[in-house]
């Protein structure tokens, strides 16, 4: 305790600038305290803001160079854990609804107006001890309306359950590059069933036990034959 004195001959109550050339080191064998007095902490190269602190917690990074700035964590031990970023918010009466946090992607819009293009989103849907669920959801803006729904993922109370939402809107597409595997026995739909295979056609096929399209009324756009290599039958 007691009062703290610089090379420059400043106390810690003196106000203006602190200028030196070459390196400031600070080496204290305990924590440092830096009080702005609920104004702003700066960190300036010359006169240009490199990053800032405001008093309502506010972090923010400066850069005027292409692809930067750039958030680095890195890791030199040899252990197999990794690095890891919290979404802490511990509210005193967690409720369903409750965003727990977000990483929004902003840029402007060609009337140099400031947009929010998308937005990745967690939340709370039951906060209940014992069975709590969270859901998931990746958001974009489409047509310059609110922020829709591209992927969303919900946890329930079953420990062996999560459901995916895929697409916002019946006209929506979801393209799969590979194969589908469905380890269920339903695939439901909200209205006729379509398979286009764009001139390709389709092989259906139960390679255990046979199967039955007798009660399963199927289109084919392309007018192709659908084959059965259960059953041998075309």
């Amino acid at each position: 305790a007691g009062e703290v004195k610089t090379d420059l001959g400043l106390d810690e109550y003196a106000a203006g600038t602190i200028t030196r050339t070459g390196d400031f080191t600070i080496d204290a064998s305990g924590g440092i305290d830096l009080n702005t007095d609920n104004g702003e902490f700066r960190i300036l190269d010359d006169t240009y803001i490199k990053a800032s602190l405001t008093s309502t917690g506010i972090f923010s990074l400066f850069s005027a160079e292409a692809g930067n700035p750039d958030i680095v964590l890195q890791g030199t031990e040899s252990s197999a854990d990794a690095s890891t970023i919290f979404f802490n918010r511990f509210s005193s009466s967690p409720a369903v609804g409750d965003d727990l946090g977000s990483i929004v992607f902003q840029g402007k819009d060609d009337g140099d107006a400031t947009t929010t293009y998308s937005q990745i989103l967690g939340e709370i849907t039951d906060p209940t001890d014992g069975s709590e669920a969270a859901r998931v959801g990746i958001y974009m803006a489409t047509n310059g309306t609110t922020l829709r729904s591209g992927l969303t993922l919900d946890g329930s109370n079953s420990a062996t359950k999560i459901d995916v939402s895929i697409g916002y809107g019946s006209a929506s597409v979801t393209s799969i590059a590979g194969d589908l595997r469905i380890s269920g026995d339903k695939v439901l739909s909200g209205n006729a069933l379509e398979f286009d295979g764009f001139g390709v056609g389709f092989d259906l096929v139960d390679a255990s036990a046979g199967f039955d399209a007798t009660n399963t009324p199927i289109t084919f756009l392309t007018g192709n034959k659908v084959y059965l290599a259960a059953s041998g039958s075309a």
